[in-house]
């Protein structure tokens, strides 16, 4: 379930601030917009995060009020493995401004990262609100829900994600909402999201896993009916042979997974 917590996305985060700084006449935040953006170059394009830090530190100081300020800040820390701290200045980021997408969008993200769930949904709600056709807010507050267990919420979430046009033909959400009608037994919509998030990821070791133990346990329900069972089986097999070349692929290294899935394959063929 790791589709946004990449370095890549802070580089976004970073451009997002950029741009939300332009077109401010005040000297004192012009300065602070000049420090920012040095601090987004150093980060973006030459990976210096600890100047970066530097340079956030330094607008943070000159000017406590600018909430994008302490999301830099935030970045910076997170980048540095200080995520009490990160999680301390998205916070002072959203008390500055609550009405700044990234600050609260931050804070929900860096809450969800230490495994702090339960005060995740708050700034992610709020986030949401702000900018209702935004991607990642969605998908992470669906997340949220699947920890704290409240499905029809997370179920909610997802069909949110998946109406969005950027995310239509993404597997993550067909994915996961899968795994959660799985887990509720509700096999018919379980069926049709995991085929979805197959066909706009068919090489994927973890779609094709899902669909593996999906059939795997279609067969066990059908067990006395031997043709339904078989066929079940048969396609059991198939997605399982297939994670297993895909894991190969994407993951020589992964041995004790492997084993785990050729005996499951030999169980199966029997």
């Amino acid at each position: 379930m790791n589709v946004m917590y990449s370095v890549r996305f802070l580089w976004v985060a970073a451009l997002v601030l950029a741009l939300s700084q332009t077109g401010c006449g005040k000297k004192r935040y012009e300065d602070n917009s000049a420090l920012i953006g040095r601090a987004i170059r150093k980060a973006a394009d030459e990976g210096k995060w600890d100047e970066a830090r530097t340079l956030a530190e330094k607008a943070v100081s000159q000017n406590p009020d600018d909430a994008n300020a302490h999301v830099m800040l935030a970045l910076a820390l997170e980048q540095a493995g200080e995520l009490k701290d990160a999680v301390a200045e998205a916070g002072a980021a959203v008390e500055a401004d609550p009405d700044n997408f990234m600050a609260q969008y931050t804070l929900g993200r860096l809450l969800f990262k230490t495994s702090d769930y339960a005060n995740c949904p708050k700034p992610l709600k709020k986030a949401r609100a702000l900018k209702p056709k935004e991607p990642c807010s969605a998908l992470l507050l669906a997340r949220t829900n699947v920890m704290l267990g409240v499905d029809r919420e997370a179920i909610k979430n997802y069909l949110d994600l998946v109406a969005m046009k950027d995310y239509a033909s993404n597997p993550a959400p067909y994915n996961e909402l899968g795994v959660l009608f799985f887990k509720r037994r509700n096999y018919t919509m379980a069926k049709r999201c995991l085929e979805k998030a197959f066909k706009y990821a068919p090489s994927s070791p973890v779609v094709n896993m899902n669909l593996a133990v999906f059939w795997d346990k279609i067969a066990l329900i059908c067990a006395k009916d031997k043709v339904k069972s078989g066929i079940a089986r048969a396609k059991a097999i198939k997605y399982y042979k297939a994670c297993l070349g895909n894991m190969s692929a994407t993951n020589p290294g992964n041995d004790t997974d492997r084993r785990r899935v050729e005996k499951r394959i030999a169980a199966l063929s029997r």
